[in-house]
């Protein structure tokens, strides 16, 4: 949390203040900081909330940098795009809300199958295991 908050502050401020200001430089020193305690916690312990060996399987690698790519896009793209339609188009809020609705139907009929797809994805994975 200490790191996520942080980071968020950081870019926050970096924005607003500027990226070399020591507000924004502190901020992101403590998210470095409060990232290296918690991994550092989580690999001593013997029931860690994060467990890194996950970070060994090529498959959960895959499904981590694919889900942070469609992420950034996907919380982007509604913003920008409900600008577009109805300042560029002239689309009613309404009708531009209605545009994105075939996009969250595919979100929301693909997601409960994207761990049973990646693990498919994966050569040599086709184990019951949560991950590979």
């Amino acid at each position: 949390m200490l790191a996520l908050g942080g980071l968020t502050y950081g870019v926050i401020e970096a924005g607003a203040a500027g990226l070399a200001t020591p507000r924004v430089l502190a901020a992101f020193a403590v998210a470095v900081a409060a990232l290296a305690v918690f991994g550092a916690v989580q690999a001593r312990g013997a029931h860690p909330m994060m467990p890194l060996d996950l970070f060994r399987s090529r498959t959960v690698i895959i499904a981590d940098v694919t889900g942070f790519a469609f992420i950034v896009g996907y919380y982007g793209l509604p913003f920008l795009m409900s600008l577009y339609l109805q300042q560029v188009r002239g689309l009613s809020a309404l009708a531009a809300g209605a545009a994105f609705v075939p996009m969250m139907l595919i979100g929301a009929a693909l997601t409960p199958f994207s761990a049973r797809l990646a693990r498919g994805w994966a050569p040599g994975c086709r184990s019951s295991r949560a991950w590979c």
